[in-house]
């Protein structure tokens, strides 16, 4: 029996094998648990989770990378969760990773999100959602009360531009959204734009997207539509020099203070682009690593130091700009059990 001492907080089971039908029985005795993470564990049947319901104080669920038992693509174990009573608990944060969820159990990860009114951070990465299940979660969220929702890695395609959209306009709680590496593409990035107007979304994260050539307009509409949006990850697309141009043309005195825009295929001829859209948009932070500037565009962008956190070449250390918002659960209140 894990818990006996009620001082502890957190529980996290690392590199597991549960055996038999295993149950969370156990810390259920702990009424002072507010975090569980499961990572890496295997044997894990539906029998495990009918105990979280009665686990009241916790606050924070973290499942990823787990080897469940019950079937290949989990979307049973995403029910098995929904029934054994997460959907009505107080969670104010919920992380599952690695589940691979058929569109079917998206109507229920929706669920799991609307009824937890206390929720405030949503991690769904590395679910392979596809267009139909990003589809099916993005109508099915409204008027919840998550603040940052990470939909990273999922392959939904150009097609979940206009159901971004729909998710964000309907969920004016939501500030912070990470969609990188999910092949959204221009033509994604084209309706999540005509989608929007005026959110509240303050970061996007929409790198390794496949964005551009020919993205810039489009990226600078996104930008002058949702004045609220102040950071931007551009970082590992398409886009090249004449993406800049069009960006810095038609972006003027926006709020954007932090915009990353490495790797890349910006070329030397953007350099009095980039200058432009530093001092015409009072940037405070850009990173241009990993592109083929040259000499004399680093040149003209060096003036620009003074008032930009400017990253130009990769032997330059990066700014911090996307900080996790990951929970650190190693305090002295913490168990871990790794049987790795």
């Amino acid at each position: 029996m894990l818990c006996t001492n009620t001082t502890i907080t957190s529980i996290r089971l690392l590199n597991c094998v549960l055996e038999g039908d295993c149950e969370i029985t156990d810390l259920n005795q702990n009424m002072c648990l507010h975090r569980l993470h499961i990572l890496k564990s295997k044997n894990i049947t539906s029998s495990f989770y009918p105990g979280l319901k009665s686990m009241c104080g916790l606050v924070e669920l973290y499942i990823s990378g787990v080897y469940l038992s019950l079937n290949i693509y989990s979307s049973d174990s995403i029910s098995s969760l929904y029934y054994a009573g997460i959907g009505c608990m107080n969670l104010q944060s919920l992380t599952l990773c690695g589940f691979i969820i058929a569109p079917e159990a998206a109507e229920i990860l929706a669920k799991l999100v609307t009824n937890n009114q206390s929720l405030h951070y949503a991690d769904f990465d590395l679910n392979k959602l596809g267009s139909d299940g990003i589809r099916i979660l993005c109508r099915s969220i409204k008027n919840c009360s998550l603040e940052e929702l990470s939909l990273s890695c999922n392959s939904i395609g150009p097609e979940a531009g206009q159901y971004l959209a729909h998710l964000i306009n309907n969920n004016s709680s939501i500030q912070k959204i990470l969609l990188d590496d999910n092949e959204l593409g221009s033509e994604g990035i084209v309706a999540l734009t005509k989608g929007i107007c005026n959110c509240c979304v303050k970061l996007m994260d929409i790198s390794g997207n496949d964005i551009g050539p020919g993205a810039g307009a489009a990226l600078a509409e996104l930008i002058n539509n949702n004045q609220s949006m102040n950071v931007i990850n551009l970082s590992d697309n398409q886009l090249n020099s004449d993406d800049i141009i069009a960006l810095s043309t038609n972006l003027k005195g926006c709020s954007m203070e932090n915009i990353d825009l490495s790797l890349n295929h910006i070329s030397s001829d953007a350099g009095e682009a980039l200058v432009d859209l530093i001092t015409n948009n009072k940037i405070k932070c850009m990173d241009l690593g990993g592109n083929a500037l040259g000499s004399q565009c680093t040149g003209k962008l060096e003036a620009c130091r003074q008032n930009c956190d400017l990253t130009i070449d990769d032997s330059e250390s990066k700014p911090d700009s996307f900080v996790s918002s990951d929970s650190d659960s190693s305090d002295s209140d913490t168990i871990e059990v790794d049987e790795q």
